[in-house]
């Protein structure tokens, strides 16, 4: 998948972005939809830096 090699990237932006593109298929069942929504959350706390892991 496009978003998942994104977030590998780092591009956690574009990861979102494109997860919430994905979730506007009409072919996207409830169950995927909200597994969709939990991928696009943790990229956005990547971006606002909720993601950092303190050493």
């Amino acid at each position: 998948m496009i978003a998942l090699k994104l977030e590998v990237a780092g591009c956690w932006r574009r990861a979102s972005e494109r997860w919430l593109a994905v979730m506007g298929e009409e072919y996207i069942t409830d169950g995927q939809r909200e597994w969709l929504l939990l991928r696009r959350r943790y990229c956005i706390a990547k971006i606002i830096g909720y993601g950092r892991v303190n050493s």
